[in-house]
């Protein structure tokens, strides 16, 4: 539905849940440091981090409405079922 770091314009959407669940997701970035260099990190890993859980009467992708210009997290439908009303 919104992906984390998508630029909003013209066309995006928020969404209200009526009916089933969605995940909402952050992406959290590691990187572990080079104790002899530190311009070169050792690794570096990016991974979702599940935040929370939205169900009916619940909206998502609000962020185009307070004139951000990024989605700031990823929602992914959660159940089979689900129904959106896009606005």
């Amino acid at each position: 539905m919104a992906k984390e770091g998508t630029p909003t314009n013209k066309e995006s959407r928020f969404f209200l849940i009526h009916q089933g669940e969605c995940v909402v997701e952050k992406y959290l970035s590691i990187e572990v440091e080079n104790p002899y260099d530190r311009t070169k990190p050792i690794s570096e890993n990016t991974q979702p981090i599940q935040v929370a859980v939205i169900g009916p009467g619940m909206i998502a992708g609000e962020e185009i409405i307070l004139g951000a210009e990024n989605y700031t997290y990823t929602v992914k439908v959660n159940q089979k079922n689900f129904y959106n009303m896009n606005f």
